[in-house]
């Protein structure tokens, strides 16, 4: 049984990326996250935020897996994102961008479990989000 990192990927988007992510989601046309946020909430702000992220940072992890000969759809890659939690710490970071400025950092490891004889084989995520100036 062996754990083996096959990709990992760092993806920064700002307040105005974050607020576009909102709006998509959201259907409205907010002029920037702490507006979002005000007329939303910061739950609300930061579940509709998530596919958007997700989104793109997938399309990265799914272009890396193909370079190593390993097949996994995007949507996979998406769903296995939007699965990790993460919630509190997205939020705090959405929060301080919000009345701080900075970005956040968004760290997505793609690792591979092989268990058994070697026969069977798992791939799961971790994704961070931290915030930067």
């Amino acid at each position: 049984m062996a754990t083996e990192l096959l990709t990992s990927k760092d993806e920064d988007f700002s307040g105005d990326e974050l607020a576009d992510f909102c709006n998509e989601e959201s259907g409205h046309s907010y002029s920037d996250l702490g507006t979002a946020i005000v007329f939303l909430g910061l739950s609300v702000v930061s579940g509709y935020v998530l596919p958007g992220i997700a989104g793109a940072v997938a399309s990265k992890i799914v272009f890396a897996l193909r370079a190593i000969g390993v097949a996994k759809s995007l949507s996979a890659v998406i769903s296995m994102i939007e699965d990790n939690g993460g919630v509190a710490a997205r939020k705090a970071v959405i929060s301080k961008i919000a009345s701080q400025g900075g970005k956040m950092r968004v760290t997505t490891k793609y690792y591979e479990y092989t268990s058994g004889s070697g026969n069977s084989n798992t791939h799961y995520t971790t994704t961070t989000y931290t915030w930067v100036a």
